[in-house]
């Protein structure tokens, strides 16, 4: 969440300190109109495309560990685009883009290394969600993973890469998807001594207090990889990006009753409001340009961003590439600042009404109205709209509201009920740019990202493993 980190609302009181993400933060340029996915898989999905979701299928949902579902084999994810560059790629972390396959797991989609889990989450000590086992080393089970935290297995692994590995695998780019924090509220007794320490008057077994240290181990994991790069002369040529995946779910701890972990905006996890798809995100490196270090850069930016400019700054031309996002390099490398009026798709899923084909419990849901909430968003400027669902035909059914998102991020005030004739053309805009993206997404039941035809899945002998060959042939069968 927005208030999950230091460096957001300062002065608001929070039951952990994060002094090395803070230090980046500071130093580097951080990004205060920045926009993520609702949940995990769909965040990922255009992180690693930089293609607004509805072009795939992933607008919807998380990837449930059960379903036959998969991120594209026809969308080119980051890694592949830098191992054309020379570049080196490895991920430590949490997966959740689809598994159904081996040609849907990190190696066959351009890593070069990977530590971590393949599905959506689990507990971080036994590496098991609903008995069944999750930890991978590169493309083999890691059994010596259990009973050591999801966290400091991710460290260990950067550690290990940072000394050993990149310098002799110039250049590299390393993604690392930590888990921590994310429920199940489990953290070290170190940690939960340091969060003790800051005296918060919480009890140590207190969901806020467990949150708080784990919220210290991720910063911990950031300042060892700092570290790393300066014990081993990397730091002066390394770009560092620090982003959150989504927002705080509305069923987990707040921290003094009033301001909860979203704040200051609306909604939450799952939901299209601020509180659900707006995250802390920061660019540091010691090459930034001197006009942006120590600012803000108050821009409308998104994670569809970060592929063209990874892909930019190295060497890459994806002009060509349909991508969505734009190069940020341009500005925060360069020391210009932007002109042009930003229209950015949040997100937008174009199954309307209550269309659950797929049991919820067992293989996910494909509808995004969680509780009549939006499920189409578009930012343009300064201004935000949401929409209850816009159709394949391009209709905006339900609701439409616009707010003036700079000035009222808690979406209190909907300029639609308050003198619409003052942005008439404002709302014209707004709602043609979201019908031509209902009329131009996929469903999220399309051939390449959902498996009509497979069965759900299991875990093979207790162990979350594919379950389908690329072509379609059932692996293994569940009882």
């Amino acid at each position: 969440g927005y208030n999950d980190v230091g460096f957001t609302n300062p002065n608001v009181y929070k039951p952990f300190v994060t002094p090395n993400i803070d230090n980046l933060a500071n130093s580097g340029v951080r990004l205060t109109h920045y926009y993520t996915g609702h949940v995990c898989s769909p965040a990922r999905c255009a992180l690693m495309t930089g293609r607004y979701m509805m072009r795939s299928g992933c607008q919807h949902g998380d990837i449930e560990n059960k379903a036959p579902w998969g991120v594209p084999l026809t969308e080119k994810f980051i890694p592949q685009y830098l191992a054309s560059a020379g570049y080196y790629n490895v991920m430590f972390g949490k997966w959740h883009l689809g598994y159904f396959t081996s040609s849907h797991l990190p190696l066959a989609r351009g890593f070069d290394e990977f530590n971590g889990f393949i599905g959506g989450g689990g507990d971080h000590w036994s590496h098991s969600d609903d008995n069944v086992y999750d930890w991978y080393d590169m493309d083999t089970v890691d059994y010596n993973a259990k009973g050591v935290h999801e966290a400091v297995l991710v460290n260990k692994s950067i550690q290990n890469f940072l000394y050993n590995t990149a310098p002799n695998k110039q250049p590299w780019f390393m993604y690392v998807p930590i888990h921590s924090p994310h429920n199940p509220f489990e953290a070290t007794d170190e940690f939960i001594a340091y969060q003790q320490s800051l005296g918060t008057g919480l009890g140590q077994d207190d969901e806020a207090a467990v949150w708080g240290a784990m919220v210290m181990m991720m910063d911990s994991v950031v300042g060892g990889t700092v570290s790393a790069l300066q014990a081993t002369d990397q730091y002066e040529n390394t770009v560092i990006i620090f982003t959150g995946d989504h927002g705080t779910p509305t069923n987990e701890p707040d921290y003094d009753g009033s301001k909860g972990r979203d704040y200051p905006f609306s909604g939450a996890k799952g939901t299209l409001y601020e509180g659900g798809v707006r995250t802390p995100a920061f660019l540091f490196s010691p090459k930034l340009s001197s006009t942006w270090k120590g600012k803000t850069f108050d821009y409308v930016s998104g994670v569809y961003d970060w592929l063209p400019t990874l892909a930019t700054m190295a060497g890459l031309d994806v002009s060509g590439s349909s991508l969505d996002g734009i190069d940020l390099s341009q500005y925060l490398f360069g020391g210009s600042t932007p002109t042009t009026t930003r229209e950015l798709l949040i997100n937008l899923n174009n199954e309307c009404g209550d269309k659950k084909s797929i049991d919820k419990d067992d293989m996910g849901d494909m509808n995004m109205n969680n509780n009549n909430g939006p499920s189409a968003a578009l930012r343009y400027g300064n201004y935000k709209m949401t929409v209850t669902c816009v159709d394949s035909d391009g209709n905006l059914n339900g609701y439409v509201k616009l707010y003036d998102i700079v000035n009222d991020y808690s979406e209190s005030t909907d300029l639609m009920q308050n003198n619409a004739n003052a942005y008439a053309d404002i709302i014209s805009y707004m709602k043609t740019a979201l019908s031509n993206y209902g009329k131009a997404a996929v469903s999220a039941y399309n051939d390449n990202y959902f498996c009509k035809n497979c069965g759900k899945g299991c875990g093979k002998n207790g162990i979350l493993v594919p379950f389908y060959s690329t072509d379609g042939t059932r692996l293994f069968n569940c009882n």
